[in-house]
């Protein structure tokens, strides 16, 4: 993040991928970032929350402002991956990604899925070995068949709303033995591997 005065801070992004350009302004409130993020009223504006955590009770169809997200950018201090509502039925992370944003492969593997699910939309699997699959769902497009051979990074869909679906996101999955788990104790895990190996080197 960078404003006009030269001062910048690093981070890491989440939700739609890209540059944006916009006004930044604070909010501090504790709860209604889902209202406050379909809001027009904060068009074109990069809101930077002061509060420490944002997005543990999801997203859910009844508290939108308006039909799609108005701000520009969002800045947290932490975003929670894993939240607990029971109305909830997605992340502040896949809520955000764009319409077409493309989704890769978080790790190498087989498509052992490729196709419409009534709920997902339009969904991939991919088998990665030892009974740990990921699921990607709610795409617009598909470019993965069944049997196709992906690596890391690979291009296999697009961010879209089909199926049982609040808006464009991404529906992420990591399943172990048919349960699903926690993404985040892989992200985590991803993470450390990566310092250690750079500590080698």
């Amino acid at each position: 993040m960078a404003l006009a005065d030269g001062w910048f801070a690093e981070g890491w992004s989440f939700g739609a991928q890209g540059e944006r350009v916009g006004e930044v302004i604070f909010n501090t409130s504790m709860t209604g970032y889902q209202e406050i993020l379909t809001d027009p009223s904060y068009a074109g504006q990069i809101v930077v929350f002061t509060y420490p955590l944002i997005g543990n009770y999801g997203i859910n169809p009844a508290d939108f402002e308006s039909k799609k997200v108005q701000v520009r950018g969002v800045v947290v201090r932490e975003e929670c991956r894993t939240p607990s509502h029971y109305l909830s039925q997605s992340t502040l992370n896949d809520f955000l990604a764009d319409q077409g944003s493309p989704i890769v492969a978080a790790a190498g593997g087989v498509v052992i899925f490729a196709g419409f699910h009534p709920q997902y939309g339009n969904v991939v699997d991919i088998d990665h070995g030892n009974d740990l699959v990921t699921r990607y769902a709610h795409a617009s497009k598909l470019y993965v068949r069944e049997g196709d051979v992906v690596k890391r990074g690979r291009h296999i869909s697009d961010v879209g709303t089909t199926g049982r679906s609040t808006g464009p996101h991404l529906h992420f999955e990591v399943r172990f033995k048919g349960v699903a788990q926690n993404p985040a104790r892989f992200v985590l895990a991803s993470q450390g591997s990566q310092q250690t190996a750079r500590a080698g080197r």
